[in-house]
């Protein structure tokens, strides 16, 4: 294949991404570091398509059928050795296909391709000019091992290669490639469409990412780095013109941040979109002038960053200084304009007890959030606390031990069961606080299969209902319950 660019003649490449778009945690959203990726291989003139990972006889067809060079996987810490294992067998039947592995668990363990002899290149950060730099590179023959962000094997050696400055003007930076979706209705179909303005975060709480990102990027570029409101506007608009939907998801970390930003957003967000959205916020950003400029905008729903009940372990351990106070008066500030609460919880912390975690199920009694979402702490590479995990001998350092943060723990932890059933049961009686009288035995009892059952149907009506109030028709209903149920 072939196309001409500015008089030269180049060849196309084929690229495939393998990825689980079909996941239960993944439901009302779409991989967007995925779609960035292919809309950058696309402008560039590259042929994209993209597989699940449910069944591998999918997959082997689709590549049979479609014949690609390059595949790209994006891994998540707790999925990384599912898609080291369909590497592995894949790379066994196409020794030649060559296999390049990004997203978060790559960008902060790149070491994984020492241990892994069937991947062939790691993309480390920042990935579309990259990855353009790297195939047209690999096309041509050309030295692409030596790949700034790249770390790639060649001739059997792994070299190691530094990152180049971020992206400053993210206004340049194509829109995600949605279209990569068609191949998967019920996904690209559904009523809600994720965004995201900004990259970077500028806080460096201990158990997140951000810390270690910012550290590899260390000046090379701004921190944080938002797009502008029309760019933000214009991608909504031509986006709903495709294919209309019902709700906006915006994925920013910090999505609610005081400033001119801010306030040509509302007004232009209400005149010219109109849909209710949802957005991540902090509680110490918010004063009640942020909250009317989200809600005049449409905002229905926000999520915010409890993490603990107590000040103590969100100061010395989470390095999140704000106060019990100033969490209770934001809360408050969103539900007297008819904003609902999500707030976001981790139990079982390193350092901490049983009762440090009845603390954040107290705290978020008196918060009374439309949903109280808990997880589990898992110690991600690259992390601060999860590295003071692992020199407290509380967790192996093995990465492939890291569980998905709604199941179970993955440190060496007395009060695993307690946390996993309160885990299942906070949901429910924080809403039904009577019930806490019950929740101190409850959670010592053998019934964790229950209690899931309960915490599924919980969040299920909270968040379909409160959350994310979007209508789904039946079709699209079975499609939320058989992704739910992993089938």
């Amino acid at each position: 294949l072939f196309y001409f660019n500015k008089g030269i003649c180049k060849t196309t490449m084929k690229v495939l991404f393998i990825n689980n778009v079909l996941g239960s945690d993944c439901i009302g959203r779409v991989p967007l570091g995925v779609l960035y990726i292919s809309a950058a291989l696309r402008k560039d003139g590259h042929e994209t398509d993209i597989v699940d990972t449910r069944h591998f006889k999918n997959i082997i067809k689709k590549i049979e059928d479609y014949n690609p060079a390059v595949l790209l996987f994006s891994l998540r810490t707790a999925s990384n050795q599912l898609y080291i294992n369909l590497n592995r067998r894949i790379k066994s039947d196409y020794p030649e296909v060559f296999s390049i592995f990004g997203g978060p668990h790559a960008t902060f363990y790149p070491q994984i391709i020492e241990g892994e002899k069937a991947i062939d290149a790691v993309c480390v950060g920042e990935g579309e000019d990259a990855i353009i730099e790297f195939i047209n590179r690999f096309e041509n023959g050309d030295e692409y091992h030596t790949t700034p962000n790249f770390w790639a094997r060649r001739n059997g050696v792994v070299y190691k290669n530094s990152v180049r400055p971020l992206i400053g003007n993210i206004d340049n930076v194509s829109y995600p490639d949605r279209e990569l979706l068609c191949s998967y209705p019920s996904v690209r179909d559904f009523p809600v469409r994720n965004f995201i303005t900004t990259r970077g975060c500028p806080y460096s709480c201990t158990y997140c990412f951000n810390q270690a990102y910012n550290e590899i990027y260390k000046g090379l570029g701004k921190r944080v780095r938002r797009r502008s409101v029309d760019n933000v506007i214009v991608e909504i608009e031509e986006e709903y013109q495709r294919n209309p939907f019902q709700l906006v998801q915006f994925e920013d970390d910090i999505f609610v941040v005081p400033g001119k930003w801010l306030e040509d957003f509302s007004e232009k967000y209400r005149n010219t979109i109109g849909l209710p959205f949802t957005c991540n916020v902090r509680a110490e950003l918010i004063t009640e002038k942020e909250v009317s400029l989200i809600r005049d905008a449409g905002c229905v729903s926000v999520w915010i960053g409890v993490e603990s009940g107590s000040e103590v372990v969100r100061k010395n351990l989470l390095k999140r200084n704000n106060t019990d106070s100033t969490t209770i008066n934001c809360v408050k500030l969103l539900q007297s304009a008819g904003i609902y609460v999500a707030t976001e919880n981790i139990l079982g912390l390193p350092e901490t007890t049983l009762d440090d975690d009845f603390k954040t199920f107290e705290l978020n009694c008196v918060l009374r959030p439309g949903f109280a979402n808990p997880s589990i702490y898992q110690p991600y590479p690259g992390t601060e606390l999860g590295q003071r995990a692992s020199d407290a001998g509380i967790f192996s350092g093995n990465f492939d031990d890291i569980k998905n943060f709604y199941s179970t723990s993955s440190l060496n932890i007395k009060h695993r069961r307690e946390v996993e059933n309160l885990q299942c049961l906070f949901s429910f009686c924080v809403e039904f606080p009577f019930l806490s009288s019950f929740l101190r035995k409850l959670v010592h009892l053998p019934l964790n299969f229950l209690y899931r059952g309960i915490q599924t149907l919980w969040r299920g009506y909270a968040l379909t209902q409160r959350i994310i109030p979007v209508k789904l028709g039946i079709r699209q209903w079975l499609h939320v319950v058989r992704r739910s149920l992993g089938f």
